[in-house]
């Protein structure tokens, strides 16, 4: 099982950078950036969180994954807060994150 999250992790990262890079070098706000933007959400928040969750079952082996993920997770979210006007009627979420990243230090 392990090695399963661990293949999903890095694939679903690799498929971030991938389809990140694409919204980044397209026109902002047009309907491919919009696309791959979503896809790019997607991918790095399941990469993010998958490596809080490695993090977490092999903490002596992929401790610094576990803080890189939650670090990870609240960019995302954050980002995405920031762009999605519908989910800014959410302020807690943001604010939440903010308190679990800080924990970990």
């Amino acid at each position: 099982m392990l090695n399963a999250l661990l293949a999903v992790h890095v694939l679903s990262g690799a498929l971030a950078v991938l389809v990140g890079a694409i919204a980044a070098s397209v026109r902002k706000g047009g309907r491919v950036h919009i696309r791959f933007g979503r896809l790019f959400v997607i991918f790095m928040a399941l990469s993010s969180v998958l490596g809080a969750v490695l993090g977490l079952i092999k903490f002596e082996q992929f401790f610094i994954t576990f803080f890189a993920g939650i670090l990870g997770t609240h960019l995302v979210v954050s980002g995405w807060l920031t762009a999605n006007q519908a989910a800014r009627n959410h302020p807690g979420l943001d604010g939440v994150l903010s308190v679990l990243n800080a924990m970990t230090f």
